[in-house]
Parts: C-alpha cells; structure tokens; sequence
C-alpha cells in the first residue's frame, strides 16, 4: 500500500491526474478501506476539479475519523471550492465546540472570515487560541510550539493587510527565538514577512537557518 500511495504522489507531484487516479483505484480494489489511499483518491478528486466528488469522500472519513484534523481542513478547503461556505464555517464551529484546541478547524474559520473581508474577526479568532500562545508561557511543549509558530504566520500577514504593522513587528520578532523548530516551507514564508517588513537583520539569520 505505503509503494502504491508512493506513485499516487509522483504521479501528482508531475500533474498527471489520470495516472493518479489510476494508481489509486487499482490500489483501492486490494485495499478498499485503507484510509491513506482514500483520502489520496479525494486529493486527486479535489485537484481535478472533481470538487462535489472530493468531498463526498472527506466527509465520509471524517464522519469516520471525527478527531482527524487532516480531514477538517481537507473537507473546509473542498466545500470553500463548491461555494459552500456556510457549511464550512457549521463544520468549523462544530468541531471547535467538540475540541476547542483544533487548530486546523481554526485555522479555517479565520480563512472563512478573511475571505469575507472581515480581517478583526480573523484574528480574533486566531487569537483566541489557548495560553501557549502568550508571551508568560514560557516552557510550551512541542505541541504548543507548534501550534504557536502556526498561529503567528497566519495571523500576521492578516495585520499587514489590516494595517497593524507594528502589531505585525512583534510578533514576527517572537518567531526569531524560533527559527530550529520551524520547518522549510515556515521559514520561507518567514523570509517573505520579513523582507516585506524590512527586517533585514531577521533575514539573514532565516536564510542561515534554511
């Protein structure tokens, strides 16, 4: 199975959705109900254009796995493409009133509100995360750290476009302590904030870093 989901990626990796698809399937008649090769199979849906499809099979697995966080986004994401948006947000706020700590599902209704021009709801929501995120929590578990380097690179390029530069500054200047833990595709997008922030000193040391 983990060789037959390896072709589905290549296959994706190359943009080539008919081959994806039909690595998947024939992967899914021995292994019908492996969940890794069927939600591959609604990713392949999903960059096909196949939206409604997709998310037939991400409401299924997460009606299956309801504390999977991979699903919620996956779900959010397809129903955002079909113009359902009022069902994502439901979704958003359902899972968060099970588990108040998912950040996928925050994460996404903060999307939900930005895509609506409602920039202060966004992070309002983002901010409302748990204590890890405040400056006295000072021994934050692995977890929490992820959670809080997630939570500063999304809400801060929301600030900038909201205006709030500075508020922007500080928490970008939070991340510098940071930088080991992050992963590439963070310390790319914490180049980007940086150079259009102008802190260059914070630039070189990313760039070190990667």
């Amino acid at each position: 199975v983990s060789a037959q989901g390896l072709y589905v990626d290549l296959a994706l990796d190359r943009s080539d959705l008919e081959a994806a698809l039909q690595r998947v399937d024939a992967a899914l008649i021995h292994q019908p109900n492996d969940v890794g090769l069927r939600g591959k199979r609604a990713t392949v849906l999903q960059r096909s254009g196949r939206h409604h499809d997709a998310c037939e099979v991400f409401e299924t697995l997460l009606q299956e796995h309801p504390k999977s966080d991979r699903f919620v986004s996956d779900l959010v994401n397809g129903l955002m493409s079909t113009g359902e948006t009022a069902r994502a947000e439901a979704l958003c706020r359902q899972v968060l009133e099970d588990e108040p700590g998912s950040w996928p599902a925050r994460r996404s209704l903060a999307m939900l509100a930005e895509a609506s021009g409602d920039l202060d709801a966004a992070i309002t929501i983002l901010d409302e995360q748990p204590e890890c995120l405040t400056p006295l929590h000072r021994q934050r578990t692995p977890g929490d750290l992820r959670v809080f380097l997630a939570q500063r690179l999304a809400v801060i390029p929301i600030r900038i476009k909201g205006g709030d530069t500075v508020g922007a500054l500080d928490m970008l200047e939070e991340l510098t302590a940071h930088l080991a833990a992050m992963s590439e595709r963070q310390l790319i997008q914490l180049i980007d904030l940086a150079k259009h922030l102008h802190k260059w000193a914070m630039l070189s040391e990313v760039i070190r870093q990667v």
